[in-house]
């Protein structure tokens, strides 16, 4: 560990990457690999950090910036009441209105990054996912958003009977105790859909190709 700090202090154009990957070793409570004991940070943690590692402002938000911006570490917003410090103990500061929305503004700037990237259905459902918590119990999407879910559900295998009568409306809704997609047909129903299917068949569909290539 102490090799690694010296390391570090000796070499301050280091990757952003291995900086927290050491931030993860000195503070293992406050940088958890497992993504559901992820906590939001206390706002002095970043001069803390700066401190201990004799890394320079810039540096150090440039390092957390990557922490923060992840799908896991937007969801404790969204899910946490108060923030941690860096030894992982709750602090006195609260999570206000103003950071759980920019939480969800992140959540759906990676999601339309990632779909923008999308070459498949299990892709553009991965990046769809990222939307069930930017986004209320209740909402209705709009744009690219709604485009995106509607191309996940054209790749359900069960499309024809989820679509029914035909969508007007993709919302938000909650089976089962979390968040899912729904859609709202013609006929004023709703039917709920899931988006493991989808990855399902995309990986089986892209298995066989593999194999017939191979073949």
């Amino acid at each position: 560990m102490s090799n690694m700090i010296l390391t570090t202090h000796a070499h301050p154009q280091m990757s952003p990457k291995a900086a927290a990957e050491i931030l993860r070793q000195r503070w293992p409570a406050a940088f958890p690999n497992d993504a559901a004991s992820v906590r939001p940070l206390a706002n002095s943690a970043v001069h803390g950090i700066a401190d201990a590692m004799g890394w320079s402002m810039r540096f150090t938000r440039k390092v957390l910036r990557r922490w923060v911006e992840s799908g896991p570490y937007c969801r404790a917003v969204l899910s946490q009441a108060v923030r941690i410090g860096l030894d992982g103990r709750p602090s006195a500061e609260r999570i206000d209105h103003a950071a759980k929305e920019d939480a969800r503004r992140t959540l759906r700037r990676r999601s339309a990054a990632q779909a923008a990237r999308a070459k498949d259905a299990a892709e553009r459902a991965r990046a769809a996912r990222l939307l069930l918590d930017a986004h209320p119990v209740g909402a209705v999407l709009e744009g690219g958003e709604r485009a995106l879910v509607l191309s996940c559900l054209d790749a359900h295998p069960q499309r024809a009977r989820k679509i029914g009568t035909g969508v007007t409306d993709i919302l938000i809704r909650r089976n089962k105790g979390a968040p899912c997609f729904a859609v709202r047909r013609v006929d004023g129903t709703v039917e709920t859909f899931g988006l493991q299917k989808v990855v399902q068949r995309s990986l089986r569909d892209a298995g066989r190709m593999r194999s017939a290539r191979a073949g």
